[in-house]
């Protein structure tokens, strides 16, 4: 997988998250798109005190949809774990 340097092409995007989590716990992924939530996934990620467990979640995008985009990473308490921004480019 190539990390989004600013800029992606539409298509099918993926994004990665790892957790280290001494319990079982569910992670939130938030798809924005302009800042408006297009898609919400709920991972469940299994108690682990190795290097941590990794999930993804995939949207695809279509030309149609370029623009600016967000992927939030939140906990079940809706605590934000990460932010990544990227704009989806015409092809």
């Amino acid at each position: 997988c190539d990390l989004v340097g600013g800029s992606v092409d539409a298509g099918q995007l993926y994004f990665y998250t790892r957790i280290r989590s001494p319990t079982g716990i569910t992670v939130e992924h938030r798809w924005l798109r302009e800042g408006v939530v297009q898609q919400v996934i709920d991972l469940e990620v299994g108690a682990n005190d190795g290097p941590g467990y990794r999930t993804y979640s995939t949207l695809t995008v279509s030309p149609e949809r370029s623009g600016a985009w967000q992927v939030e990473v939140r906990t079940g308490d809706d605590e934000v774990l990460q932010v990544e921004d990227f704009v989806v480019r015409l092809p």
